[in-house]
């Protein structure tokens, strides 16, 4: 791949992610004042707003995110799957909740299932794992405490972040009909 090459995939995905309005006026920019060059590749956390020279100060001096991990010696892959997540995942994490906050017109930080489920009454079923990394059970827990409707938190050990069906089909399947069908005989408020 050119640099050329390099730089128009860069500025590409800086239009689709609404930070350059111009993508080709942004490419001539970049070429007239030598950013276009030796840029690094990596995953970058920019602000809607960033002046084009900081965008390309960032995109030639490789000033994005940097994602380590230590995975100590004589971890499992079960061990380490939880890390990589933690560390690798996130930023796409923060950059979805970004977006979607932006389409959705409000920001996701606003967002509670918790204070949702405390202000209407309506059936609330948490699944979760307590080894779950993606979605801790304190989370469900949380929610289940706050939840006014009825309610039913069912922890399933090693169904990771969504394989209970997987892990428990026959367990799983009870619990969920028997769940809303006692949910679809309480009256709601």
């Amino acid at each position: 791949m050119t640099r050329n090459e390099l730089f128009a995939e860069a500025a590409d995905s800086l239009s689709k992610a609404n930070l350059v309005g111009w993508r080709k006026m942004f490419r001539v920019y970049a070429r007239v004042t030598g950013g276009d060059r030796n840029i690094k590749p990596g995953t970058y956390l920019l602000r809607h707003g960033t002046p084009w020279k900081d965008i390309v100060a960032a995109l030639h001096g490789g000033h994005g995110l940097v994602n380590t991990i230590t995975i100590p010696e004589g971890y499992t892959l079960s061990q380490i799957v939880p890390l990589l997540g933690k560390t690798l995942f996130a930023p796409g994490a923060w950059i979805m909740l970004y977006r979607g906050g932006k389409l959705a017109g409000f920001p996701a930080a606003g967002v509670s299932p918790e204070q949702s489920a405390a202000e209407r009454n309506f059936p609330v079923l948490l699944i979760c794992d307590e080894a779950d990394t993606t979605l801790p059970c304190r989370h469900s827990k949380k929610i289940y405490a706050a939840a006014r409707g009825p309610k039913s938190l069912w922890m399933v050990p090693g169904a990771f972040h969504t394989a209970a069906l997987g892990f428990a089909p026959e367990e799983f399947q009870r619990r969920v009909l028997e769940f809303f069908w006692r949910a679809e005989k309480v009256p709601r408020s």
